[in-house]
């Protein structure tokens, strides 16, 4: 009895040896996956049969917004691939399955972005035998996942059948059947949104796991750029109102000069459409600047972009005081008609972003993203009509005589675009409606 007691604690003492060399072997070659970092694929091979089923800390994965560490189930026999594209805030979008014969041939994971086995889908084994897929809508989540290995004993152990269940009602299972699998691993899903995916692979699916991103808590998005803006004509646009329409006459005998200037407000529109909001599940507050016209001379010449601030949501508005200011020279015993209008620019433009993502123990997953920009701008053109001799100054001669000869003239436009002109000073300004916004200013 003695013999065979002092027997098992010798198989048992070797057994804890060999599986402690086992996970040291293992935790190796995680650090060895380590150096494969950024976008994109990390790949190795290796020929042992050790087996990954349960939490593994994945090197390339393990950062603070992930849930850490992640499931793989199987054996790590053959290539090992992991898959994802961190900085382009790349998601799961789409999982599909090929069973064989002898168990999982083959699996591929669809992402939003990144470049992969074959675009943005991350292929790992063969597309052989029975196919079955699940696709992901926009804002659509994983709320429970569970992964199964084959039940086999060494060598044929490997990766058995996965079952993805979403809020959307969806469920998904795939692999071999339910008599013939081991033991089911649930997976932490964290948020429900799939940042990564590896595997081992060979002919067939030898291991396969997801990385989920944890729980978030809110995000933030900064616009650093209108790529295509400059592209656009700041002159075009739809005339919605004339701002004022004056007619200057110079009854002396020097040139005069004047100016034709104004600041109406204005509401500008602001929408900036992108998929954070439905996908992260959360309000995303925006900082940027907007577009705005840029006028050289009474004319919409460039476009420039404000100072950066907060906006409250997608959908913003804003009072903007439009100011236009252009001096003008009145020859001698001559007049000339000028008229300010006001145009509405619709702006549908890409920008580019950066996203800063909370998780729920405060962490920030930060990535580049881009969207499109609705928008409403104004420009703010000044015109000028032909210039019409003063052969008879007349009785308006001698109403203008009051004005000093050296007295540059401001006509008083600055009225709402909606509203008549109105005139500051009726013994300096000579003035006679003239339809919608008009009105005649004689200068000395």
């Amino acid at each position: 009895m003695a013999g065979r007691a002092c027997c098992g604690a010798y198989l048992r003492a070797l057994a804890l040896a060999i599986a402690t060399l086992l996970l040291a072997q293992l935790g190796a070659e995680a650090r060895r996956l380590a150096g494969q970092d950024g976008e994109g694929a990390a790949e190795s091979n290796t020929t042992s049969a050790s087996p990954v089923s349960g939490r593994l800390q994945h090197p390339q994965a393990n950062v603070a917004w992930t849930v850490s560490p992640f499931m793989i189930v199987g054996s790590s026999t053959g290539k090992s691939q992991f898959f994802w594209a961190p900085g382009r805030g790349a998601l799961a979008s789409g999982f599909e399955v090929w069973v064989g014969a002898g168990g999982v041939n083959g699996i591929a994971v669809t992402f939003t972005e990144g470049s992969f086995t074959e675009g943005s889908t991350a292929v790992i084994g063969t597309r052989v035998g029975s196919h079955s897929a699940i696709s992901l809508a926009k804002g659509e989540r994983i709320t429970a996942m569970s992964l199964w290995d084959n039940g086999q004993p060494k060598p044929r152990w490997a990766f058995g059948a996965m079952r993805i269940v979403t809020d959307a009602g969806q469920t998904f299972e795939a692999g071999v059947p339910a008599g013939h699998r081991g033991e089911e691993y649930s997976l932490d899903v964290g948020s429900g949104l799939v940042v990564g995916v590896e595997g081992y692979h060979g002919d067939a699916v030898n291991a396969f796991g997801a990385c989920f991103l944890k729980p978030v808590a809110s995000a933030a998005m900064e616009v650093t750029g209108y790529p295509t803006l400059q592209g656009l004509s700041p002159a075009g646009g739809k005339e919605q109102a004339v701002l004022a329409y004056v007619t200057y006459s110079n009854y002396g005998d020097q040139p005069q000069h004047v100016r034709m200037s104004g600041s109406p407000t204005v509401t500008a529109k602001h929408w900036w459409e992108f998929d954070a909001p439905k996908v992260l599940g959360v309000d995303v507050a925006i900082r940027a600047g907007v577009p705005r016209v840029v006028e050289s001379d009474g004319v919409p010449s460039n476009w420039t972009v404000t100072e950066a601030e907060d906006w409250s949501s997608q959908d913003a508005r804003e009072d903007v005081e439009r100011v236009y200011d252009l001096p003008l020279t009145v020859n001698p015993h001559s007049s000339v008609d000028a008229k300010a209008t006001l145009a509405e620019i619709d702006l549908d433009i890409e920008f580019t972003a950066r996203m800063a993502v909370t998780v729920d123990d405060g962490a920030i997953w930060g990535y580049h993203t881009t969207g499109h920009y609705v928008g409403l701008a104004y420009a703010v053109t000044v015109t000028l009509g032909d210039e019409t001799s003063l052969k008879d100054g007349g009785e308006q001669e001698e109403a203008v005589e009051e004005v000093a000869d050296d007295r540059a003239v401001d006509p008083p436009v600055e009225e709402d675009r909606r509203q008549p002109v109105k005139v500051a000073d009726p013994a300096v300004w000579e003035w006679s409606s003239n339809g919608n916004v008009a009105g005649e200013i004689a200068v000395t």
